[in-house]
């Protein structure tokens, strides 16, 4: 079958996280089945035993395009009615359970929609049965930190972070913790972040709605269950991780029944809005993700310190010893250049942090949708004698002074882009869109800013640091011109005591840069999650030894060679 993509060369990268037994991989299949290229399914697990023990990749071709039912007899698009804004016709008397798949073909509603291509990242449990979700989220964190250094650029980044949470369970503590954890790692991305509640189908929806009439939560049939749990699933989420996070919310049947055309086309249904929700995302460099220390991790690598300073103090009696003994010269010189080492070792800390934060890659805000806006369900319902109903969706973001809104249409709404505007004194943007009346348009609108604009702040005050930097470097070079004429100090050693007092600086200069890597609570992933961070993060605290030091040390891959030294100076050292 031949198709066009519209994206050929630059996949959409989505890293799909989520509990053991929740359907990851089930929702995966479900994307699968409705791909044009050929891909194996991902392997299940049942309620007992979960399958998916290691990071795996689905590369996979999807159509954009809405479904439609078609009847076999009259050869022509049945109409149904819309689950978002005439739940009780769907429900009602069982409507949906009369809709049988031998009575209906399910075709896209457009034949010549483009394809969307996918690279799909499926993961291990979070809040794993078997209690290894450390080693689980390594295993992620290794792949993404092979991926960052791929030769194809589409590869070294990742566009959008689904989370797949079963509808019927409770957000577990543990599983908080977790998520909080992956939000520090890559802030740019849950700005678009979809949870996927799966395991609802229509006949959950319904003993559901029942329990709410019994309860007096739901006023009538005529009113909406599924707007209400929806509601209640995304305050539930808020309570559980916080305001910061406020994520977009799909419920799906991943698995809806064969012999039922109705369950089918809303679950291809849900999975094309997802598509779209995905076309507005931008991707981020993976060297732009931050790994987030445990407390026992920070304890490990407070023992390294300890065995760094541990060198550093011998070194640095070493190295007062030498310079009473040395000329003046000899020592003023070692002085400029500790001075010098100390300065460039803090500089290159500085700008490393700057190239990764003064950047114009792309900060997610927040994905809207237009259902989040209460007043489209009224309008939806109150103009259904119009062909067409015009509406205006406004988008605040306060603490941004500068953000931009990037809108996707639908097959039953769009934008109208010369009626959108942007307030710059309420930093409000206004969207107006066009629908059908009594359908809901499922349009989504994605406020964004830049990195540039996250941290300003940050970077100001970085680069007040450099400009500081680099004044002390140069006041460093005037002072050795005016002991010893304008003509610059050599910095090759020229005597013997010359280059050990060198060779000491640089020790102790490079073992104090090495502490200050290993205090950073929130280290890029690329620099921070080698194969020797690896090995003694699985350790226990007190199994670190001065072995682990030098294998960081090592890793670390300095222009000079601090392991030498310090494998001499701590033989036989307990850290």
């Amino acid at each position: 079958m031949s198709y066009y993509v519209l994206n050929p060369d630059s996949p959409i990268v989505v890293l799909i996280i989520g509990p053991s037994q929740n359907g990851k991989t089930t929702f995966i299949n479900r994307i699968i089945r409705m791909a044009g290229n050929d891909v194996p399914y991902g392997r299940e697990g049942d309620r007992n035993t979960k399958c998916t023990k290691a990071v795996s990749f689905f590369d996979v071709d999807v159509p954009t395009s809405e479904y439609v039912l078609i009847d076999r007899e009259k050869r022509q698009v049945f109409d149904v009615p819309d689950i978002a804004t005439d739940e009780d016709k769907v429900l009602g008397g069982g409507w949906w359970r009369r809709q049988r798949s031998d009575m209906y073909d399910i075709r896209p509603r457009d034949p010549q929609a483009p394809y969307l291509r996918l690279r799909l990242i499926d993961t291990p449990g979070l809040d794993d049965s078997e209690n290894k979700d450390f080693e689980n989220m390594e295993d992620v964190l290794r792949t993404l930190n092979n991926l960052s250094r791929s030769s194809e650029e589409w590869e070294r980044q990742i566009s959008a972070i689904v989370l797949v949470y079963n509808s019927n369970n409770p957000f577990s503590f543990s599983f908080q913790t977790v998520i909080k954890h992956y939000h520090q790692c890559m802030p740019n991305l849950f700005g678009g972040l979809a949870v996927v509640n799966t395991h609802f189908d229509l006949a959950n929806l319904s003993r559901r709605k029942a329990h709410l009439i019994r309860d007096k939560l739901l006023g009538s049939d005529k009113d909406s269950a599924r707007n209400s749990i929806i509601k209640q699933r995304a305050e539930d989420f808020r309570k559980a991780l916080g305001e910061t996070l406020s994520p977009n919310h799909f419920f799906l049947d991943s698995k809806p029944k064969e012999t039922l055309a109705y369950p089918e086309l809303l679950s291809r249904n849900t999975v094309a809005h997802i598509l779209s929700f995905w076309r507005v995302a931008k991707p981020m460099p993976i060297t732009q993700m931050r790994m987030f220390k445990s407390a026992d991790m920070l304890t490990i690598d407070a023992k390294l310190q300890r065995g760094l300073q541990m060198a550093i103090d011998s070194w640095t009696v070493d190295l007062r010893m030498k310079r009473e003994a040395a000329t003046d010269r000899e020592a003023l010189k070692s002085k400029l250049l500790q001075q010098k080492e100390e300065g460039n070792n803090a500089m290159s800390r500085l700008q490393e942090e700057l190239d990764r934060i003064d950047t114009t890659t792309v900060f997610s805000i927040r994905t809207y949708v237009t259902e989040d806006d209460p007043s489209v369900w009224r309008v939806l319902k109150d103009w259904t004698f119009r062909k067409r109903i015009r509406a205006t969706f406004p988008i605040t973001e306060s603490e941004y002074d500068e953000f931009e809104v990037v809108t996707e249409n639908s097959p039953r709404g769009k934008w109208i882009p010369q009626d959108c505007h942007y307030d710059s004194k309420t930093r409000t943007w206004t969207g107006t869109y066009e629908s059908e009346p009594g359908k809901s348009p499922n349009l989504i609108a994605k406020a964004q800013t830049t990195n540039q604009v996250k941290h300003r702040q940050r970077i100001e005050e970085l680069r007040r640091e450099k400009r500081r930097l680099k004044a002390s470097l140069v006041e460093n070079q005037m002072e050795s011109e005016q002991r010893y004429g304008a003509e610059r100090m050599s910095e090759q050693p020229e005597s013997e005591r010359d280059e050990q007092l060198n060779q000491l600086v640089r020790q102790v200069e490079t073992a104090s840069h090495l502490i200050e890597v290993l205090r950073q609570k929130s280290p890029p992933i690329d620099k921070a999650f080698n194969e020797a961070a690896r090995v003694r993060y699985t350790k226990r605290p007190g199994e670190i030894s001065v072995q682990d030091l030098i294998d960081f040390a090592a890793a670390a891959e300095l222009e000079f060679d601090i392991v030498r030294p310090l494998r001499r100076e701590l033989v036989g050292a307990d850290l």
